[in-house]
C-alpha cells in the first residue's frame, strides 16, 4: 500500500499543472476499514485547471492500481433476497 502512495505521488508531481507553492503535493492513507483503504491526495492547482487536473489524476491513479495485481478498487457488495408472498 505504501508503495502505491509513493508511486501515485510521483504521478502527481510529474503533472506540470500541479503547483509546488504554497505547499507541495502529498498522498496519504487516511482511513482503513473493512471496505478498504482510503487514500487522499492533496495538491495546489490554478482554479482554471482544477476540474481537468482532478479528472486526469483520478484516471491515472485508477490505471496505476489496475496494473497492480495486488491492489483492486473496492466495490460494495449487497445481497438481495426475493421472497414469494405465498411462501412467507
Amino acid at each position: 500500500m505504501w508503495l502505491s502512495c509513493v508511486d501515485n505521488q510521483k504521478k502527481i508531481n510529474e503533472d506540470e499543472r500541479v503547483l509546488e507553492e504554497p505547499a507541495p503535493p502529498v498522498v496519504r492513507a487516511t482511513e482503513a476499514s473493512a471496505d478498504g483503504v482510503e487514500l487522499t491526495a492533496l495538491c495546489w492547482v490554478k482554479n482554471a485547471d482544477f476540474l481537468n487536473v482532478r479528472r486526469d489524476l483520478w484516471l491515472q491513479v485508477v490505471a496505476a492500481f489496475n496494473k497492480e495485481d495486488r491492489v483492486t478498487m473496492s466495490r460494495p457488495k449487497q445481497d438481495i433476497y426475493v421472497v414469494d408472498e405465498k411462501d412467507a
